[in-house]
């Protein structure tokens, strides 16, 4: 069932999606533009395959130590919302979340979320989740002191519904702190047996064995489950606040300088994944923190609902979009470009690039879907949207347009917000490119201004992705290749000696004016921002329960775990 579907109006014109309606069958883009679209896509991917090479820069460290606006600490909120429920590894069940409100109608809040790839069924046992959050949480009572339980509750829950993620988790915790211990078992200094002691204690929990292979932890019970991962959790908190974990961060970080080096690996590939585990029961007092701030998200038996996953099209292949040459022949029409790119790719075929881009076409992962932030923002373009351009800030809580997300967003989401200049705010990018990413549907009511809107943002994103080529080639810029979505790493690229290390960033909207005017029709709305204070004991009370949490544009403590395929740009 596609997603794009005719909502229902409520008292103040706020859609919400209708659940039982039946859709149209969406309007195809055509074959010619499809392949269009992809070719470069898949080019730029096995570019940077090609010439990779590297280190991961350290982990993100920012903390709650300046002041931040209501507004921030929302998108934060929002973020940890989306992070505890995306409740398995890999792409289908990264979720996106947006707040909506009706004004009229007392202040009804919505929560409207979606997923990339999930069943109706899968959907509708989240929106149930997360009813019971908000549940929990407009039941907490209002003394910090009396939330000891009620936090022990939702954490629970948070840990029972993430069951398959965090068990590869600690499967990974276990195989990386046991490789942490061979290394402090060659030096018998201070420091090695400080660190020895805290990866003894979880390597020696109750229970240990039946998270040591892939799968296993699905067959431990809800109860062996919870106290296996209470108990790990107790323990990595009590790491945090102990000696050893400078110790810790410093060889991770002194890995990372030292790529290829194996025995220095571990440290790094530890800490993330501590990391990731911590960042639930952060998330958890999150949620308690953000009810003090705005008990209107949670009281009054808010509205969640969600957004249908996309259907997947076909592998776009055909056999002339397996050569290099091919491809740049169809990227340009400018002859002295095209002769610069050819040679470019010539010389890369020594490292098998047509290779890499018929094994690109050829991955399993590679078949297109409509990302989860996509999904929203076309949601509420289609309902929401203003004839001036842009989409109406008042049907959102606070009129804060945002899309939160449990992960970063990925390189062709960030270009499509960028392009479609909404003035809706998102989560910071990353930086990797997914070749298995494409357009919303457009479905036959919405007659031939959506066809056009759509070839507007097709050719308008295809321009990203040309010059990003293009940008390989002209200012030797280094792609940048991706290993995990929160540790990813450059450097020079060594074909022959004029390459030259460069950074090429994701630049998000809300913090850039655009220089270029839009064409004729061409909508062109910046965000706005709000920026109003809050309150210093706010910001030290958060600081003291959650530590080192990130709470700028992307928030990095949450989860930032790998997607199949894709690179870094």
């Amino acid at each position: 069932m596609t997603y794009d579907e005719p909502a229902i109006q409520l008292s103040n014109g706020l859609a919400t999606p209708e659940d039982d309606h039946d859709p149209e069958t969406p309007i195809p883009l055509a074959s010619k533009i499809i392949h269009k679209f992809y070719e470069p896509i898949i080019l730029l991917v096995s570019l940077i395959g090609a010439t990779k090479a590297g280190s991961k820069p350290p982990l993100s460290d920012t903390s709650l130590n300046e002041g931040l606006s209501q507004e921030q600490l929302f998108h934060a909120f929002v973020n940890k919302l989306a992070h505890l429920c995306a409740y398995a590894k890999g792409n289908e069940t990264v979720t996106s979340f947006t707040v909506l409100q009706d004004s009229s109608n007392g202040g009804q809040v919505y929560y409207l979320f979606a997923a990339n790839d999930e069943t109706r069924e899968d959907l509708e046992g989240t929106a149930d989740y997360v009813r019971k959050l908000l549940r929990r949480v407009s039941q907490a009572p209002k003394d910090m002191m009396q939330l000891e339980s009620v936090r022990k509750t939702l954490l629970r829950d948070v840990l029972l519904f993430n069951k398959p993620r965090i068990g590869v988790y600690l499967r990974k915790l276990q195989e990386q702190a046991a490789k942490c211990l061979e290394m402090c078992a060659t030096d018998e200094t201070s420091a090695n047996q400080l660190v020895s002691e805290h990866l003894n204690n979880i390597l020696n929990t109750d229970n240990s064995d039946a998270f040591k292979t892939a799968g296993s932890f699905m067959t431990v019970s809800e109860a062996e489950h919870l106290k296996y991962v209470t108990t790990i959790i107790e323990l990595l908190i009590k790491l945090e606040r102990s000696e050893a974990e400078p110790v810790i961060k410093s060889r991770a970080e002194e890995g990372r300088m030292m790529p290829g080096v194996k025995s220095k690996e571990c440290w790094s590939k530890f800490l993330h994944t501590v990391m990731r585990i911590r960042a639930y029961p952060q998330s958890v007092k999150f949620m308690l923190l953000a009810r003090r701030n705005w008990p209107q998200l949670f009281d009054n038996n808010p509205v969640v609902s969600f957004l249908p996953s996309s259907s997947k099209i076909p592998k776009p292949v055909r056999e002339k979009s397996l050569k290099a040459e091919n491809i740049v022949n169809r990227m340009t029409r400018k002859e002295k470009e095209k002769v610069i790119f050819k040679d470019f790719v010539r010389r890369l075929q020594a490292f098998d690039l047509d290779k890499r881009i018929a094994d690109e076409y050829a991955e399993d992962s590679f078949q297109p879907r409509v990302h989860s932030e996509i999904l929203i923002l076309n949601y509420l373009w289609n309902n929401h949207g203003l004839e001036g351009g842009g989409i109406d800030p008042t049907v959102f809580f606070n009129g804060w347009r945002y899309i939160g997300s449990s992960k970063p967003m990925c390189r062709l989401c960030s270009y499509y917000f960028e392009e479609h200049r909404s003035g809706v705010g998102h989560r910071e990018c990353h930086g990797n490119l997914y070749p298995a990413w494409r357009f919303p549907d457009v479905l036959p009511w919405q007659g031939d201004a959506g066809t056009n809107a759509r070839q507007i943002m097709v050719d308008r994103v295809l321009q990203r992705v040309r010059k990003n080529a293009f940008e390989i080639v002209r200012k030797k810029i280094t792609p940048v290749y991706k290993e995990q979505d929160s540790n990813t790493f450059t450097e020079a690229v060594t074909l022959d000696d004029r390459w030259a290390m460069t950074m090429s960033r994701c630049i998000s909207p809300a913090t850039v004016e655009r220089s270029t005017s839009p064409a004729a029709g061409e909508r062109n709305i910046r965000p706005a921002t709000v920026k109003k204070s809050i309150r210093r004991e706010t910001v030290d009370e958060i600081t003291a329960l959650m530590g080192q949490m990130a709470v700028r544009a992307d928030f990095d403590q949450d989860d930032h775990d790998d997607e199949i395929g894709g690179a870094r740009l």
